[in-house]
């Protein structure tokens, strides 16, 4: 799920979707393994609790996300990419 205004930013920032998702395959666990830990980032009145993950698609671009990610659906709230 997409907070208001998040694909419209995803666009502009020029960030692919493909891109978009090798950077969520890069947060997840490797087997027992969480290579990259969630950051608190605040709280949304509409989707409660939110961390900050940052992933690296396979060219290098690191790509931050703000998410909740507590419960399904997860919901991106934020996009922010490196200047790469």
């Amino acid at each position: 799920m997409k907070a208001a205004g998040w694909e419209a930013k995803r666009r502009r920032l020029g960030v692919p979707v493909t891109d978009l998702l090798e950077a969520l395959e890069s947060i997840e666990p490797i087997g027992d393994v969480i290579t990259t830990q969630p950051v608190p980032a605040g709280s949304h009145p509409q989707y409660g609790a939110l961390v900050r993950l940052t992933g690296l698609t396979s060219s290098g671009r690191a790509i931050t996300l703000v998410a909740q990610v507590e419960r399904l659906p997860l919901a991106l709230v934020d996009i922010s990419v490196d200047a790469a």
